[in-house]
């Protein structure tokens, strides 16, 4: 399997931001972890998809929802492209999740002022 995040481009997948190496899934497991194989920087409220390809299916459950999910017939034998390409939208919610950090903020604070405070004393 491989998994990778891609931006949103007007309500469907666009470029892709971030991939996972291809990982073996088990089956019989339950829930997996696969790291990307780099961070990815998402700027708060920006939509994003979340996608993956297997080599062979190991059993995807899903039921009708809300959420759309983006269906292709491309095979990507070769990875995930950088352009999630051509899909078109289903009403059925799968079981993908993501985790995420917050990175630091390094934003240097801004100075009230430049001035030298005067010493204080008697006069």
């Amino acid at each position: 399997m491989i998994l990778a995040v891609y931006a949103d481009s007007a309500g469907k997948p666009g470029a892709r931001l971030g991939v996972t190496a291809s990982t073996t899934v088990n089956a019989s497991a339950g829930w997996q972890t696969v790291n990307l194989s780099a961070p990815v920087a998402v700027s708060a409220g920006q939509k994003i998809w979340l996608a993956w390809v297997f080599q062979s299916n190991p059993g995807i459950r899903f039921t009708t929802g809300s959420v759309p999910r983006a269906d292709t017939t491309a095979t990507w034998s070769g990875g995930m492209p950088v352009s999630f390409g051509t899909c078109t939208l289903a009403i059925n919610s799968s079981g993908l999740y993501a985790t995420y950090t917050t990175a630091a903020d390094t934003t240097p604070p801004a100075s009230a002022s430049n001035a030298a405070t005067p010493p204080i004393g008697k006069p």
